[in-house]
């Protein structure tokens, strides 16, 4: 019998299904790597082009915006995670992470989708 082995859109919809916090190793804009522990709550197709982690960063303790391809390494965790803790104020902290990034349209329908689903699997944009 084969394993698949599993990509790292895998590991992101199992953390999203299961409600498990995820291990990063990220590739940030100044090329460095950082490990990063992350607690999804969306992924989504940005304009076609390119695929979205919007999650909250327990090393920033504060709600980030990861593209999967700078993603270098992930690992689920046995830790989990309640999606009702990002209530109210992941929704000011989408609005705000869209204006400064420059997906302000996008962070509409973000809100739209997190809040429908509460806890999300993929969206496209």
């Amino acid at each position: 019998m084969r394993i698949k082995s599993w990509t790292t859109e895998d590991r992101i919809v199992r953390s999203l299904e299961d409600l498990r916090v995820l291990r990063i190793e990220y590739l940030d804009i100044q090329d460095n790597i950082t490990l990063r522990d992350i607690e999804p709550l969306c992924l989504y197709t940005c304009n076609q082009d390119y695929d979205m982690v919007f999650a909250y960063c327990r090393l920033r303790n504060d709600y980030r915006l990861f593209k999967v391809d700078n993603i270098q390494w992930a690992s689920l965790l046995y830790k989990t995670y309640s999606a009702d803790n990002h209530s109210r104020r992941l929704l000011n902290q989408i609005l705000r992470i869209g204006e400064q990034s420059g997906f302000e349209g996008e962070a509409e329908e973000i809100i739209e989708c997190v809040v429908e689903n509460n806890n999300i699997v993929t969206v496209n944009i």
